[in-house]
């Protein structure tokens, strides 16, 4: 059943979403299917097998544990900067 995601909140539409397992029934990660394609997000294990590097030479989108830590700390300092600027509006407004 299609669902917005709770892994990636940047994606916008709804997805679905899928386990990825090797040939011996082993998940690696999991997919996002949407209209547009989809995004592969490697598990502990896909990462640790390689499985993020393979599939990104294979030109496929994909977000595994350093990217989302980037991504957070990204909107972190977003957020931040944000506060900043509001506080100084505020101090100025006084």
């Amino acid at each position: 059943m299609a669902h917005y995601s709770h892994r990636d909140p940047t994606e916008a539409e709804k997805v679905i979403t899928a386990g990825l397992l090797t040939a011996r029934g082993t998940q690696v990660g999991s997919v996002h299917i949407r209209k547009e394609g989809f995004k592969l997000f490697p598990n502990r294990l896909g990462t640790e097998l390689g499985f993020n590097k393979v599939w990104r030479t294979a030109g496929f989108e994909v977000e595994d544990t350093a990217d989302r830590m980037a991504r957070r700390a990204a909107e972190a300092s977003a957020k931040t900067s944000v506060d900043e600027d509001n506080t100084e509006e505020r101090s100025a407004a006084k």
